[in-house]
């Protein structure tokens, strides 16, 4: 499941041979409802000791006025690809 990367001319390359024999299945989601969130997070809960879902996030920032500025501006000069929002 491929969800928010939606970003002009971003390319995905994808070994068709993994696809074919392994049988995969891959979707993607535009606007998604809140049935297609469940099913990502039950995904990544099931598997976050198989993959490494935390190297795909960061940096972290604090749910304050400032850190939410910060997390904006350090997406928007990409110096992260998807920041993190936490609660205190």
């Amino acid at each position: 499941m491929l969800l928010g990367a939606i970003y002009p001319s971003n390319k995905v390359t994808i070994n068709s041979s993994d696809i074919i024999t392994k049988c995969l299945q891959l979707f993607g989601s535009h606007n998604y409802n809140h049935e297609s969130l469940k099913h990502s997070i039950e995904l990544i809960q099931k598997n976050k000791s198989k993959y490494p879902f935390k190297k795909l996030t960061g940096p972290k920032f604090d749910l304050t006025k400032e850190g939410v500025e910060n997390a904006f501006k350090s997406l928007e000069s990409k110096e992260s690809f998807r920041p993190v929002i936490i609660p205190k």
